[in-house]
């Protein structure tokens, strides 16, 4: 009896010491390696913020493929892209190099706003002025 007492033991001891092992060689979150991967997982960008409800863990899967680049945003349904970290597009350069134009004097430009004088010292750096090129408000 004592015999038994100590084998079972000892498998007890083998199986808590193999549970500590393959928890430390769990894959990592992340999609290219993990088919499991989500964004609510830890170091995931919606890490505490799914808890237990389904639909977030489920927008959770799409996001992390989404931010490793394995999916467009077509491949994502819609009830799940608004949670998607879209980039805002970029503003348009303008090139703001004051320059002299025909009919002006140095320094002075086309002002375009009807009220202003034909030639107004405004530069495009400033609200309500033109940029130089394109003659678009800024």
């Amino acid at each position: 009896m004592k015999k038994l007492l100590i084998l079972l033991g000892l498998v007890t001891l083998l199986a808590v010491f193999v549970t500590a092992i393959a928890a430390d060689d769990a894959l990592p979150n992340n999609p290219h390696v993990n088919p499991d991967a989500n964004a609510c997982y830890t170091g995931g960008a919606l890490e505490g913020k799914c808890g237990d409800d389904p639909e977030m863990w489920t927008g959770g899967w799409y996001m992390i493929r989404f931010q490793y680049d394995l999916i467009g945003i077509n491949q994502v349904p819609p009830a799940y892209q608004w949670m998607l970290p879209i980039p805002e597009p970029e503003a348009d350069q303008v090139d703001v190099t004051p320059t002299k134009e025909p009919g002006c004097s140095d320094g002075l430009l086309p002002s375009g706003v009807p009220g202003r004088p034909p030639c107004d010292p405004c530069f495009s750096v400033l609200p309500g002025c033109f940029a130089l090129d394109s003659r678009k408000a800024m």
